[in-house]
Protein backbone atom coordinates (compact mmCIF):
# COMPACT_ATOMS: atom_id res chain seq x y z
CA UNK A 1 0.00 0.00 0.00
CA UNK A 2 2.93 2.32 0.53
CA UNK A 3 3.27 2.90 -3.21
CA UNK A 4 0.05 4.96 -3.19
CA UNK A 5 1.55 7.94 -1.40
CA UNK A 6 -0.73 10.51 -3.09
CA UNK A 7 -3.95 8.60 -2.40
CA UNK A 8 -6.56 10.85 -0.71
CA UNK A 9 -9.65 8.61 -0.51
CA UNK A 10 -9.74 4.82 -0.19
CA UNK A 11 -13.15 3.15 -0.05
CA UNK A 12 -13.00 -0.64 0.07
CA UNK A 13 -16.30 -1.07 1.92
CA UNK A 14 -18.55 -4.08 1.28
CA UNK A 15 -16.00 -5.96 -0.82
CA UNK A 16 -15.89 -9.21 1.15
CA UNK A 17 -12.31 -8.54 2.24
CA UNK A 18 -10.93 -11.05 4.76
CA UNK A 19 -7.88 -11.16 6.99
CA UNK A 20 -5.94 -8.44 8.77
CA UNK A 21 -5.32 -4.80 7.92
CA UNK A 22 -1.66 -4.77 6.89
CA UNK A 23 0.60 -2.37 8.81
CA UNK A 24 1.59 -0.92 5.41
CA UNK A 25 -1.71 1.01 5.47
CA UNK A 26 0.19 3.30 7.82
CA UNK A 27 2.32 4.35 4.84
CA UNK A 28 -0.69 6.12 3.27
CA UNK A 29 0.48 9.42 4.69
CA UNK A 30 -1.85 11.63 2.63
CA UNK A 31 -5.05 9.58 2.92
CA UNK A 32 -7.92 11.70 4.27
CA UNK A 33 -10.72 9.14 4.09
CA UNK A 34 -10.48 5.39 4.72
CA UNK A 35 -13.57 3.17 4.61
CA UNK A 36 -13.12 -0.56 5.22
CA UNK A 37 -16.62 -1.13 6.62
CA UNK A 38 -18.84 -4.12 5.93
CA UNK A 39 -16.10 -6.65 5.27
CA UNK A 40 -14.84 -9.72 7.12
CA UNK A 41 -11.63 -8.16 8.46
CA UNK A 42 -10.22 -9.61 11.68
CA UNK A 43 -7.48 -9.11 14.22
CA UNK A 44 -6.42 -5.91 15.90
CA UNK A 45 -6.58 -2.44 14.40
CA UNK A 46 -2.98 -1.50 13.54
CA UNK A 47 -1.41 1.30 15.57
CA UNK A 48 -0.26 2.86 12.29
CA UNK A 49 -3.85 3.85 11.36
CA UNK A 50 -4.28 6.23 14.29
CA UNK A 51 -0.97 7.89 13.43
CA UNK A 52 -2.15 9.02 9.98
CA UNK A 53 -2.38 12.74 10.69
CA UNK A 54 -4.21 13.56 7.42
CA UNK A 55 -6.98 11.06 8.15
CA UNK A 56 -10.23 12.90 8.88
CA UNK A 57 -12.73 10.07 8.15
CA UNK A 58 -12.36 6.46 9.24
CA UNK A 59 -14.98 3.72 9.04
CA UNK A 60 -14.03 0.25 10.26
CA UNK A 61 -17.56 -0.72 11.29
CA UNK A 62 -19.15 -4.14 10.80
CA UNK A 63 -16.04 -6.29 10.65
CA UNK A 64 -14.61 -8.71 13.21
CA UNK A 65 -11.88 -6.63 14.87
CA UNK A 66 -10.82 -7.47 18.42
CA UNK A 67 -8.42 -6.27 21.09
CA UNK A 68 -7.61 -2.88 22.55
CA UNK A 69 -8.15 0.23 20.49
CA UNK A 70 -4.82 1.75 19.45
CA UNK A 71 -4.16 5.23 20.80
CA UNK A 72 -2.43 7.94 18.79
CA UNK A 73 -2.77 11.45 17.39
CA UNK A 74 -5.96 10.63 15.48
CA UNK A 75 -7.60 8.16 17.88
CA UNK A 76 -9.84 10.83 19.47
CA UNK A 77 -10.98 12.18 16.09
CA UNK A 78 -13.41 9.42 15.17
CA UNK A 79 -16.91 8.67 16.46
CA UNK A 80 -17.99 5.39 18.07
CA UNK A 81 -19.96 4.51 14.94
CA UNK A 82 -16.64 4.24 13.10
CA UNK A 83 -16.13 1.01 15.05
CA UNK A 84 -19.68 -0.32 15.63
CA UNK A 85 -20.34 -3.96 14.87
CA UNK A 86 -16.91 -5.06 16.13
CA UNK A 87 -17.90 -6.66 19.42
CA UNK A 88 -14.35 -7.73 20.24
CA UNK A 89 -12.96 -4.18 20.53
CA UNK A 90 -12.14 -2.62 23.91
CA UNK A 91 -10.99 0.82 25.07
CA UNK A 92 -11.63 4.40 24.03
CA UNK A 93 -13.72 5.40 22.07
CA UNK A 94 -15.83 2.23 22.21
CA UNK A 95 -17.78 1.68 25.41
CA UNK A 96 -15.85 -1.32 26.69
CA UNK A 97 -12.78 -0.72 28.82
CA UNK A 98 -9.32 -2.09 28.24
CA UNK A 99 -6.23 -3.03 30.23
CA UNK A 100 -6.67 -3.28 34.01
CA UNK A 101 -10.41 -2.61 33.75
CA UNK A 102 -10.95 -5.73 31.63
CA UNK A 103 -11.45 -7.90 34.74
CA UNK A 104 -14.17 -5.52 35.90
CA UNK A 105 -16.02 -5.89 32.58
CA UNK A 106 -15.82 -9.68 32.87
CA UNK A 107 -17.28 -9.48 36.39
CA UNK A 108 -20.30 -7.55 35.14
CA UNK A 109 -20.85 -9.94 32.22
CA UNK A 110 -20.73 -12.96 34.54
CA UNK A 111 -23.01 -11.24 37.06
CA UNK A 112 -25.48 -10.40 34.32
CA UNK A 113 -25.62 -14.02 33.20
CA UNK A 114 -26.31 -15.23 36.74
CA UNK A 115 -29.46 -13.08 37.13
Amino acid sequence: MGNFIELDILNLSHNGLQGYIPPSFGDLSSVESLDLSGNQLTGEIPQQLVCLTSLSFLNLSHNHFRGCMPQGPQSHSFDNNSYEGNDGLHGFPVSKSCGNDQALDTHFIISGLAD
